[in-house]
């Protein structure tokens, strides 16, 4: 999902492919628990682990590939195809390339299960994110520095045919893979120091706090990779499972990369909130619904899951800049109902979450006020 440079500049706006599209995060299924018992049950603090932030150069390829093959609408970031076509044209040999590589990602892609517009009081998930399946072979890649690394990693889930021709293709593309990544340097130095500010602390305390907010027991792993992107206005984040991939174009987006960890925060809480009892989002579901009667248009994980995620940005950026904290200026893009509802919410979840305790039910009676049009009790 593409962020615009100037929202960035000024905070951080996300759109929120986590949830509303293919690049929903996979987590590990949440432990289960009556409703509401961990609303209420005392937190134990996990133990805090380093968020790494990395560039992997096999990350860099297989992003750049598969978006450039243009696999699955809605997914794909068009940035890679159009640079790909200015640099080098693409002809019928790439065409038949793409149509391969796309016939191989389908094969091995978790096929999607409901939909955004479904109703969210009949979903496993409400509201809120949910848990999906893991993309096996992008997780390969995204894991790996190197192609030789990347591919000990598939046997275990793929043919030795598929194996085969994916070897093939990125050894056809390899001189444009040279070419397009002038700036590997550059990436490796902006990691080093996106990971220098994460190891400060502010980063991992205040998920911590998230996961008590959520009645979530822990805080899971996430790794930042960072990859090749087109030249442009835009910088994109990605969140793939335990991986946020994370898109700026380098040298020019340098200073906003090394910046603006307050997005990779935004879309750790869509983690976070994924690892939440089954029960549980049914709950504060329900509870929201009660008194918010305005939400029919939109579908369900904009409602209060990305707004709750866009408060929490908003707060982590106010502790770590409060300097670019404006409450004036829009949170996300200007969007009609994410903008003003994330506002509008934003004093109460930030009187429970100052408090130190987790959500209730009360909490999102309150936040379902919040809408255009609240229920009338």
């Amino acid at each position: 999902m593409v962020v615009a440079r100037e929202a960035v500049a000024l905070g951080g706006v996300l759109l929120a492919v986590t949830i509303a599209c293919a690049c929903a995060p996979a987590v590990e299924p949440a432990s289960t628990s009556p409703a509401g018992a961990s609303a209420s049950a005392p937190m134990v603090s996990p133990p805090l682990r380093p968020r790494r932030a990395v560039y992997r150069r096999a990350a860099s390829i297989f992003e750049t590939f598969d978006n450039v093959s243009m696999w699955l609408q809605g997914k794909c970031d068009p940035e890679y195809r159009a640079e790909w076509e200015a640099r080098f044209g693409i002809g019928d040999d790439d065409l038949r390339r793409f149509a391969d590589y796309k016939a191989i990602r389908k094969r091995y892609y978790p096929v999607p299960t409901g939909s955004p517009h479904d109703d969210p009081r009949s979903s496993p998930d409400g509201l809120f994110a949910p848990i999906k399946a893991p993309d096996r072979l992008a997780a390969a890649f995204y894991a790996s520095d190197k192609l030789e690394e990347a591919f000990t990693r598939l046997p275990s889930f793929m043919s030795a045919e598929d194996i085969a021709a994916l070897d093939d293709i990125y050894r056809t593309y390899a001189p444009r893979f040279e070419a397009l990544f002038e700036q590997e340097e550059a990436y490796r130095g902006v990691a080093e120091a996106v990971s220098a500010r994460l190891d400060a602390g502010k980063f991992d305390h205040f998920a911590e706090r998230v996961a008590r907010f959520y009645g979530v027991p822990s805080v899971p792993d996430f790794t930042i990779v960072y990859v090749h992107w087109p030249k442009g206005e835009n910088v994109a984040a990605n969140p793939r499972g335990q991986y946020l991939i994370m898109k700026y174009a380098l040298p020019d987006q340098r200073e906003g990369a090394v910046r603006d960890i307050e997005i990779p925060l935004h879309e750790l809480v869509h983690v976070i909130s994924a690892r939440q009892p089954e029960a549980q989002k049914h709950t504060f579901t329900e509870a929201f619904l009660s008194t918010c009667a305005s939400s029919g248009d939109v579908p369900g994980p904009k409602v209060i899951e990305e707004p709750l995620a866009v408060v929490f940005q908003k707060l982590f950026l106010r502790e770590l800049d409060p300097g670019r904290f404006d409450l004036d200026r829009p949170w996300y893009g200007g969007d009609p109902w994410i903008d003003p509802m994330a506002k509008r919410i934003l004093a109460p979840v930030e009187a429970t979450f100052a408090a130190g305790g987790p959500a209730d039910p009360d909490l999102f009676r309150r936040l379902g006020t919040g809408c255009p049009h609240p229920r009338a009790r």
